[in-house]
């Protein structure tokens, strides 16, 4: 009898003893019936269809999969091409999971995306034990948090969608908010030299390589003096150790050099076996935000971020003249939008240009026929550049008196 069932599997009579064959299966999620004819035609296609569907061509009973399922594939292909956002992404899964990790994957719906944003925004999804969390004050939780984790759960969709057999139907329209979010903040040097002031040691050269080198705390923090090559003078960031998975060679400069020199010194003093640039007391430093928060409020600077110190560096090159392809290179930049939005002009910036235009303007009717111009190549082209902005702005509105 049981032999009799597999050799019908996928295939009924209806009405029985009509002569009249169907197929059964599921595609797309969806139970799926066709008419075929007489019993040898449906099992041929019913092994036609099966096979598709184990070639990922058609998707089986997607109705099955959990979006629990989907969350373990995405966590398993961030562990597999090691991704230095396992951490942020293990973090992603306790969320969702909490929220919808039963559900079917099927069944999410884009009005439960936006349901999603509304509850983390209260902090009734969180990843913290009910009974510890009652008498917790609710962080505030941003748009532009809420967009990376339903951005995840997106591409975990897709991960189930390109698998072979399939795993979704389709991936779901998750809504996203406008974020504005685009920081701006930097250092000069008078801030920089206070907040020094009121860092503990271990923690100074860590701010000064991101100071002058525009390095990513995340890099300075995994940095080993094997790395730092005091000879050649540059610090060599393997592909592993940066966040875009490409090399760079970082030069010291003289400060840079001289803080580095006396804390490898200290270093192998104290701790001859700590193979760490970044450590307290011979132990590796994972985070700084205490202490980071402490000293900015003791300097006066509140809500200062780390990642300020490198948009100071890459503004910093730029004023100082280094080509942009070297200040690339250097800050680990791979696109000119993103450095372009690091190289932050402030208010001092915008009155050196007018000081300058002033200078030129003033220069025409004191320098005599013959004789150069007191200000550099460099200058005069950057004057000429303003003067020409100006003349087309004026042409677009029409001022009195432009040709």
């Amino acid at each position: 009898m049981a032999r009799k069932n597999r050799e019908n599997r996928g295939l009924f009579e209806k009405p029985v003893g009509s002569g009249r064959w169907w197929v059964r299966c599921w595609i797309n999620g969806k139970d799926h019936r066709e008419f075929v004819g007489t019993k040898t035609e449906a099992r041929n296609r019913y092994e036609d269809l099966t096979g598709k569907i184990r070639k990922g061509e058609m998707i089986a009973d997607c109705r099955k999969t959990k979006i629990s399922d989907l969350i373990t594939l995405g966590l398993n292909e961030a562990k597999a091409n090691d991704r230095k956002s396992l951490k942020e992404f293990e973090r992603f899964a306790a969320l969702l999971g909490e929220y919808c990790g039963s559900w079917r994957a099927a069944a999410l719906t884009t009005d439960d995306c936006n349901k999603y944003r509304t509850l983390r925004k209260e902090g009734k999804v969180t990843t913290k034990d009910p009974e510890k969390r009652k008498n917790q004050k609710i962080r505030a939780v941003t748009d532009s948090t809420i967009n990376r984790e339903l951005a995840w759960l997106r591409h975990v969709y897709r991960l189930g969608f390109r698998n072979k057999p399939r795993l979704v139907a389709q991936v779901p329209e998750i809504p996203f908010v406008d974020e504005n979010n685009v920081r701006e903040g930097f250092f000069d040097l008078g801030e920089f030299e206070r907040l020094k002031e009121h860092l503990p040691a271990h923690l100074k050269p860590v701010v000064t390589l991101g100071y002058y080198t525009g390095m990513r705390l995340g890099e300075i923090l995994n940095l080993r003096w094997s790395q730092v090559d005091f000879g050649a003078g540059v610090l060599r960031l393997e592909s592993k150790d940066t966040k875009n998975r490409r090399p760079r060679n970082i030069p010291l400069g003289p400060e840079v050099r001289s803080v580095l020199e006396a804390w490898r010194f200290e270093t192998m003093t104290k701790y001859p076996a700590c193979d760490r640039v970044a450590h307290f007391d011979g132990r590796p430093i994972e985070r700084i935000t205490r202490s980071w928060k402490t000293a900015c409020r003791r300097a006066g600077l509140p809500g200062k971020l780390f990642h300020d110190l490198r948009r100071t560096a890459v503004r910093n090159m730029t004023k100082a003249g280094v080509d942009r392809t070297v200040a690339k290179r250097i800050s680990g930049h791979k696109t000119d939008s993103v450095f372009e939005r690091y190289d932050i002009k402030n208010d001092r910036d915008l009155i050196e240009a007018a000081e300058k235009v002033e200078a030129y303007l003033k220069g025409q009717n004191q320098i005599p026929i013959g004789k150069k111009s007191a200000l550099s190549a460099t200058d005069l082209e950057e004057v000429l550049k303003l003067a020409l902005e100006t003349i087309e702005k004026s042409k677009k509105i029409g001022a009195p008196g432009v040709i």
